[in-house]
């Protein structure tokens, strides 16, 4: 499987992860999260299941910049984003420079 470094930027999305001509070219991973609730107003819970624990989480908006940084993973994650705008957000997961999983949030 050939893997692609995360650099920013956007593609398109569905609830699994990356559709389109770009899905072949990321890593599938057999573990899985949850994000509640969504939309989300000031807090964004993430239940993790299996092997996230040696991941970092970002949360990055509509055009690919990153906004929110988490390098500690644990089961049960709670992210503030009461001071974010309202807008489209992306829920990334990354192991060693590689996208995971990645899931979509309304934050209002």
């Amino acid at each position: 499987t050939v893997t692609t470094a995360y650099t920013g930027g956007l593609a398109c999305y569905d609830e699994d992860g990356i559709t389109g001509s770009k899905r072949n070219n990321h890593m599938r991973f057999k573990g899985s999260f949850a994000i509640y609730p969504n939309p989300a107003k000031d807090y964004l819970y993430l239940d993790i299941q299996d092997n996230f624990s040696e991941c970092s989480i970002n949360i990055v908006d509509i055009t690919g910049k990153e906004i929110i940084k988490s390098s500690k993973v644990e089961n049960h994650n709670l992210i503030d984003v009461s001071g974010l705008p309202s807008s489209i957000y992306f829920v990334v997961v990354i192991n060693e420079n590689q996208i995971i999983k990645i899931k979509k949030f309304v934050k209002f």
